[in-house]
């Protein structure tokens, strides 16, 4: 693992780096998603771990959509 802004990050096959830690969207309700995503990205995760199972896609995409907007990524 290699430690790049006092963040690990891991290095892909393709040669990509990923960060070891990210926030997961497990089981969080669906009306607080895009404010927990939002939030997540504002104190500096740069993965959100999400899949089409946990329903809450739709609003984590919203909470990161305003992270953009905001120019914080």
């Amino acid at each position: 693992m290699e430690t790049q802004n006092s963040l690990q990050h891991i290095q892909l096959a393709s040669g990509d780096k990923m960060p070891s830690v990210g926030y997961g969207c497990w089981k969080v309700a669906n009306e607080s998603m895009a404010d927990c995503a939002y939030n997540a990205i504002k104190s500096g995760y740069r993965l959100l771990d999400e899949a089409s199972d946990y329903g809450n896609e739709k609003e984590c995409g919203e909470g990161i959509a305003r992270a953009i907007s905001e120019g914080l990524v």
